[in-house]
């Protein structure tokens, strides 16, 4: 059988469509959560975040981190008392993995630890919001889980 351009385009469209139909079909398995809950009210408060990083920025407020054997360690720098916040180990792939410690009273300490049993290996966000001395703070660090 002697192959023309009506056999070629033929075998070309049925190849696109098998390719297609794969990449749907492979689509449906992946997990599309939306990167946070509440998307859209956040991004109302998104002058207060630029003001807390700018006072961040000012101060000299930043995330230290360090990985022991059994567990990951997290210092905010500064020399006041934390008086409430949050930080939030973010997984943009799954947000199942993610960890959120929060500081509901004064707190002495600026340094909190993680078991590596809480934690998958990959990438992670670290996310510390905390208030000190009637001053707001947020920053963001990348960190890469061993």
């Amino acid at each position: 059988m002697k192959l023309n351009w009506g056999h070629a385009i033929t075998i070309v469209i049925v190849l696109f469509m098998i390719t297609f139909t794969t990449a749907f079909i492979m689509s449906l398995g992946h997990n599309n959560d939306l990167v946070t809950e509440g998307y859209y009210e956040k991004e109302l408060l998104f002058q207060d975040e630029i003001l807390k990083k700018e006072n961040a920025q000012k101060d000299q407020r930043e995330i230290q981190y360090s990985f022991s054997e059994k567990e990951m360690e997290i210092i905010l720098t500064g020399d006041q008392t934390l008086s409430k916040g949050q930080i939030l180990l973010y997984r943009a792939d799954d947000k199942n993995a993610d960890i959120t410690l929060k500081m509901n009273q004064p707190h002495e300490s600026r340094t909190f630890r993680i078991p590596f049993s809480n934690l998958s290996k990959g990438k992670y966000i670290i996310k510390a919001d905390w208030k000190e001395d009637g001053k707001s703070y947020l920053v963001h660090q990348t960190v890469f889980v061993p």
